[in-house]
């Protein structure tokens, strides 16, 4: 994997945990540290999406839209839900090339 690519993984990991801090209402020392510790790899990984938003910012900052919703989404479960989704998602993985070829159609077949 790229530089990029895992700065941006933990990236969303870091955006996943403040949200969840939020649900437990985790707040002073702790979520001081997780925000600089976010904001020290978001300046990190800057070059590499400055790069891409060059090449493409509308993308860009839909695909940002769309990570930030999912990460609020997948905040928002409870244990049972993360559970399902977990499943869901590793399905998603192991038969990435066919949803990919397929788009939705993967996604309806799956949920039949």
């Amino acid at each position: 994997m790229n530089k990029e690519k895992n700065g941006l993984e933990l990236l969303l990991l870091l955006d996943l945990t403040l949200a969840t801090m939020e649900e437990y209402k985790l707040k002073g020392v702790v979520k001081n540290k997780a925000n600089l510790f976010r904001n020290a790899v978001e300046k990190s990984v800057n070059d590499a999406m400055d790069k891409n938003s060059e090449l493409d910012e509308e993308f860009t900052n839909n695909a940002i839209n769309l990570k930030q919703r999912m990460i609020k989404q997948i905040a928002s479960f409870n244990e049972a839900d993360n559970i399902l989704l977990s499943e869901f998602v590793n399905k998603f993985y192991n038969n990435i090339d066919i949803a990919r070829k397929k788009g939705v159609v993967f996604f309806d077949k799956l949920m039949n």
